[in-house]
């Protein structure tokens, strides 16, 4: 079954290509989703001491919290100062909150210890949507080091998406990546008679879904970059079976690139890749409205292009510090959820459009 409208002539095409492709281009834009490969990802280290003295290191962009690049440079000019300034306590007071440290059943409320914000960065760079600075904001509390504690994230504040956390102590470290709300594997600092081994891989069995869930929403709605690629192949594609083939190569190809990443076989040139993304669309996209006729689209050229979409990944995970055991199964789910987002994202462009063609207006505006 062909997916075009056979009786939509050459200049009808373009013009559907074109009104699809440029509404969800300035959605691209208006999203800002250069930031759609989790650059930005919010980096959190919490190390345990033998007394029970929990530290919280954070890396987080602060952009949208602070609802906007100018608002979060002019909090850069203040310094560690940042910590206390009237202006900004509600913003501190807001992620303590956020930030539920549990305890057999308890939360232990954390407390702000200090605030390093982005350092060396000028106005433009705060505003351009190209850069990324962090702030890093530390934390403390108090937890019985022999106990399993969990920590949570909550949405009340706008951590940019994945969580990558990092529990440690002594002889023992485990990182995983967490979407808001969920809550972290049961880790035990320094267990009396405990397996923390058997404790962290149940917890890791039934997490599972939530990083099938993260895959699938890098895709919808966080990931109009994708939604953008897809669109060039569902209109460059002959039939459902090669658009199936293209999409599934195309995760696979995306899935190599995040095992690079995480076994850190190859370095990520990470200032190029958000811009090889966008050629690689348009690329596509000048061959849909160029060659309208016939099949444009080929295999070798959708397994490039998906392994230099999954850079944009990898080049996030690359910059931390993430042991490879156990990332596997997280890899797989992950994949697993981009390959749900994107078959769902074409099955329902194929309702829209099809019901679209069928209406008068439509069908007027295409010929």
């Amino acid at each position: 079954m062909s997916l075009r409208a056979k009786r939509i002539p050459l200049s009808g095409k373009r013009t559907l290509f074109a009104w699809f492709f440029a509404g969800f281009l300035a959605l691209y834009c208006w999203a800002g989703s250069a930031q759609a490969h989790l650059m930005n990802m919010s980096e959190m280290h919490a190390v345990v001491s033998p007394a029970g003295n929990l530290t919280l290191k954070m890396r987080m962009d602060l952009q949208r919290q602070l609802n906007g690049g100018e608002a979060y440079y002019a909090l850069s000019q203040l310094g560690p100062a940042a910590a206390s300034d009237s202006v900004y306590q509600s913003h501190w007071q807001s992620l303590l909150n956020a930030i539920e440290i549990e305890q057999a059943g308890a939360l232990i409320a954390p407390q702000l210890l200090q605030v390093e914000p982005p350092q060396g960065y000028t106005r433009e760079q705060f505003t351009s949507g190209f850069t990324w600075p962090m702030t890093e904001v530390t934390v403390s509390a108090s937890v019985d080091p022999s106990l399993p504690l969990r920590i949570r994230f909550r949405s009340s504040f706008a951590f940019e998406e994945p969580i990558a956390l990092t529990l440690e102590a002594e002889q023992q470290r485990r990182t995983r990546l967490l979407v808001p709300n969920q809550r972290s594997a049961s880790f035990v600092a320094y267990p009396s008679g405990v397996s923390t081994a058997n404790i962290e891989q149940g917890i890791a069995w039934k997490s599972l879904w939530s990083f099938t869930l993260q895959g699938a929403l890098h895709v919808v709605p966080l990931g109009l970059d994708h939604l953008l690629f897809l669109l060039c192949m569902y209109l460059g594609a002959k039939n459902w079976r090669q658009l199936v083939w293209l999409v599934s190569l195309f995760t696979v190809a995306h899935s190599i690139t995040l095992g690079i990443a995480a076994y850190r076989l190859v370095p990520v040139p990470t200032q190029w890749v958000e811009v090889l993304i966008v050629v690689s669309i348009l690329w596509l996209a000048i061959g849909n409205l160029r060659n309208a006729n016939r099949v444009s689209i080929k295999a070798p050229v959708i397994l490039v292009f998906g392994l230099l979409h999954g850079l944009g990944f990898a080049s996030a995970l690359q910059a931390l510090d993430i042991e490879p055991t156990g990332f596997l199964w997280t890899l797989l789910a992950f994949n697993v959820g981009v390959e749900i987002g994107q078959l769902g994202f074409i099955a329902a462009l194929a309702l829209v459009l099809g019901w679209a063609l069928q209406q008068a207006w439509a069908r007027q505006r295409v010929h």
